[in-house]
């Protein structure tokens, strides 16, 4: 078992193991949320808000946000059937698996039945973010975890260069990308966006020990 927001999740070698920076990524899209929907004249409501989580592992993004937004719809992907299998499990724990809809496949492509495009609130991801060269110098037990959870291609960004390029056209209007990333990825994934015409300059956040963690990105009108 594993604590992430309070939350208790069942862990197997068949998923990342949440860890406390991705409380960060969760948080800040919390915030986000709130001062879209809560301003005065904001003609946002919670009502039909919806969220997709990328690569979606053990289901802890997933399961707090249907926790704390009562009245979205959340979908969860994941290329993995055994991670999501774990997902689903947690999900019932919790007893959310009406709220979430689980996907299996690649990204953005089990949700292309849905005609989603342009309804939705959040993106949200944990990426694999280690680059193909650091993956064996990673410590053990991180090295015992899913390969496809960590390895992000050469320099570890093949992942978000495809969610970057695709997300946008998902988004509705006021909708947003949170991302979380790896140490001194901010740089080049800020450009990765801003390359986007779609999507805003983005926001980057640091974690506790001051490392920028999570980028946020909103669509443009």
């Amino acid at each position: 078992e594993q604590d992430f927001m309070g939350l208790k999740f069942k862990v197997t070698s068949d998923v990342h193991i949440p860890r406390p920076e991705t409380e960060i990524l969760v948080e800040e899209s919390l915030e986000t949320i709130k001062r879209m929907v809560f301003p005065a004249k904001s003609e946002e409501t919670l009502d039909d808000f919806v969220i997709i989580d990328l690569g979606t592992g053990c289901g802890n993004i997933a399961i707090k946000l249907a926790k704390e937004l009562e009245k979205s719809k959340v979908y969860a992907v994941d290329i993995s059937s055994k991670a999501l299998k774990v997902a689903q499990g947690n999900a019932k724990f919790h007893n959310l698996d009406k709220k979430i809809s689980f996907l299996l496949g690649d990204l953005f492509f089990p949700l292309a039945h849905l005609k989603l495009e342009g309804k939705v609130n959040l993106i949200i991801s944990n990426p694999p973010y280690v680059s193909s060269k650091e993956m064996d110098n990673l410590p053990l037990e991180v090295q015992r975890e899913p390969k496809v959870a960590l390895e992000g291609g050469d320099d570890g960004l093949s992942v978000y260069r495809r969610i970057i390029s695709q997300g946008a056209r998902f988004l509705r209007k006021t909708g947003f990308l949170a991302l979380e990333m790896g140490y001194e990825q901010a740089e080049r994934i800020r450009e990765l966006i801003i390359a986007q015409e779609e999507l805003f300059t983005p926001q980057v956040i640091p974690d506790y020990k001051g490392i920028e963690r999570v980028i946020l990105t909103k669509k443009t009108a």
